[in-house]
């Protein structure tokens, strides 16, 4: 999945184009995890500061809900305990999420 981030101008003054690593519910607002050019971790932009540009996703996303009940779908890279690492800006984990990935995000 492919957003265009409404809120922050990439380098070229153009709003910047982001894959989606996961997307999840809370109290009725939708929010998808990017990772933002030269941005060494995961971050969360609202369903209003993004424009979907491609709604496709990926085989490598998952369903997954949560202890806590938050449902979400989260690239498989994510899904083995290092989502709150990447998102808590751990570049231990970061740099495993990239090696996950076969590529930077």
């Amino acid at each position: 999945m492919i957003v265009k981030s409404l809120s922050f101008k990439g380098e070229s003054g153009s709003e910047e184009l982001l894959t989606v690593y996961g997307i999840y519910w809370i109290k009725g607002g939708v929010y998808f995890l990017v990772s933002p050019k030269k941005y060494d971790g995961l971050t969360s932009y609202s369903q209003g500061d993004v424009e979907v540009v491609d709604s496709h996703l990926s085989a490598q996303m998952l369903f997954i809900k949560s202890s806590g009940g938050t449902e979400m779908i989260l690239h498989e890279s994510l899904s083995d305990g290092l989502l709150d690492d990447v998102l808590e800006y751990d570049p231990t984990a970061y740099k495993k999420f990239v090696e996950k990935l076969g590529c930077e995000p």
